[in-house]
């Protein structure tokens, strides 16, 4: 949710907050796991304890694609865009190892 000054420079109506419904974190946490140490990041020597989500963004009629990765370690949320990188799992999970390697 984008900060409140954010829609009152805009001028639009400040939604409400909503929580997060009942389960849904006990349920997306183990998933975005398995993502790293058995799905389509395990390649990528992510370090121990983090989570996250490989994806690929299809551009125009070429069938290119932006790659990307999002996820959490600890109390560090992050993600990774590669323009024009193809695949997340290649492209983007890769950089986000270093990242979080060099921290």
């Amino acid at each position: 949710m984008l900060p409140a000054e954010v829609h009152e420079r805009k001028g639009e109506e400040i939604p409400a907050s909503r929580p997060i419904p009942a389960g849904l974190l006990e349920a997306l946490r183990p998933m975005m796991r398995a993502v790293v140490t058995t799905g389509t990041a395990a390649g990528a020597g992510l370090p121990a304890g983090t989570h996250g989500k490989t994806g690929t963004a299809e551009f125009g009629d070429s069938g290119d694609s932006h790659a990307w990765f999002i996820g959490y370690r600890g109390d560090l949320a992050f993600s990774v865009l590669v323009p024009g990188g193809g695949s997340g799992a290649e492209a983007a999970a890769p950089l986000a190892t270093r990242i979080l390697n060099a921290l």
